[in-house]
């Protein structure tokens, strides 16, 4: 957001011809038309060296389109439909192993209060919002409740949207021996929640207690958002406690990665899922998401390998509950899927951080398609 600032512009355009010039989280430099984007790639163009970097290069189905400029600074030809996954090879991948073990838990939430009128709205009125809405109102009550038995782990909590948020964290500031923070760009968005500590962004690590006006103990719950899905750190925290949300595959990459990263004491996180109603439908195609985000992103995973999961995830069939929980077999070492990290650049060419080819755990035979392009 600092390109916008009346004079850094100019000031970093005068400076980039002699420098390296590193642009962290470039998939907020996409949409051309916009001045931040504009000016980031103008930027680019004149350094003498850039490194872009993102775990998330593809935002949505315009995600291949929306990179074209940043990677017409990496290959010496223009881009194009038919030439662009050849372009993507150009792009580097590194991929940090943090040795955490993941655990997966889904809790389906009890919506006996409810019931009634969950199958009126969706069977009787056919209204799946009003159903929907019936879905979150159980899920709220069991997101609080698993909540406080992880207490002593410390909990990332995500909501659905702001009103969601402060809903939970004035719940959750009732659970005894909480201390809880919420993030908000704006105090006045969190008007009227007691007991809760606010911020505008969150670091909460293990080393060191960086907001000298936390408790000594420091915070063990933290509520977000879904859509804050990246820019803070959580790793003091051991769990994570969400439901189903409205989101792609990215975002949910990025909000696991705020407690799975560099700088995690614990050697396993534990990731909740409340579901109940139609989510454990839209979970169930979540979690084929998830699956697929893994194969592309797993050097374990050949060609063959990803072909027999998608023959699978296109059958129907649920992923395992267990997938990337332990070593061996697909599920070595995938838990880290999406998450961002540090790449490699040089010359006077943008290097962009994000793709990678697939290679084989074992011999096999050379199959048509040598290389996945992970996007």
């Amino acid at each position: 957001d600092s390109l916008r600032v009346a004079g850094i512009r100019e000031h970093l355009l005068e400076m980039a011809p002699t420098s390296a010039v590193l642009f962290d989280e470039a998939h907020k430099c996409l949409y051309s038309s916009t001045q931040r984007t504009s000016t980031a790639l103008e930027i680019a163009r004149l350094a003498a060296t850039a490194v872009a970097f993102t775990g998330t290069p593809i935002l949505n189905t315009n995600g291949g389109r929306l990179l074209t400029p940043w990677m017409e600074l990496v290959v010496p030809f223009a881009i194009n439909p038919r030439n662009l996954t050849v372009a993507t090879n150009a792009m580097v991948s590194y991929h940090v192993d943090t040795a955490v073990r993941c655990r997966e838990t889904v809790v389906e939430a009890d919506v006996a209060g409810v019931a009634g009128a969950y199958h009126k709205a969706l069977y009787q009125d056919r209204n799946l919002a009003k159903a929907l809405e019936m879905c979150y109102l159980g899920c709220t009550r069991s997101m609080v409740v698993e909540t406080r038995k992880r207490l002593d782990m410390g909990v990332m909590v995500v909501a659905r949207h702001e009103k969601h948020q402060i809903e939970l964290a004035a719940a959750l500031a009732k659970i005894p021996g909480a201390r809880v923070v919420a993030m908000f760009r704006t105090r006045p968005a969190a008007a009227g929640l007691t007991n809760v500590a606010v911020r505008p962004a969150l670091h909460l690590t293990g080393d060191a207690q960086q907001d000298p006006e936390a408790p000594p103990e420091g915070w063990n719950i933290a509520v977000v958002r879904a859509a804050q899905c990246e820019g803070y750190t959580l790793v003091k925290l051991q769990a994570m406690v969400t439901s189903v949300y409205p989101t792609n595959q990215a975002t949910r990459d990025q909000l696991r990665g705020r407690i799975n990263r560099l700088g995690q004491s614990s050697r396993e996180v534990e990731y909740v899922t409340v579901v109940s109603g139609v989510l454990k439908n839209i979970h169930g195609n979540h979690e084929r998401a998830r699956v697929f985000s893994q194969c592309l992103h797993s050097k374990k995973v050949n060609a063959d390998a990803v072909d027999k999961r998608l023959l699978t995830i296109l059958a129907g069939n649920p992923p395992a509950a267990n997938l990337g929980a332990g070593p061996g077999g697909v599920g070595e070492g995938l838990s880290n899927a999406g998450k961002g990290a540090p790449g490699k650049g040089g010359g006077k060419k943008a290097r962009l951080v994000a793709a990678t080819s697939v290679e084989p755990e074992e011999p096999v035979p050379a199959p048509k398609r040598r290389r996945i392009i992970e996007l």
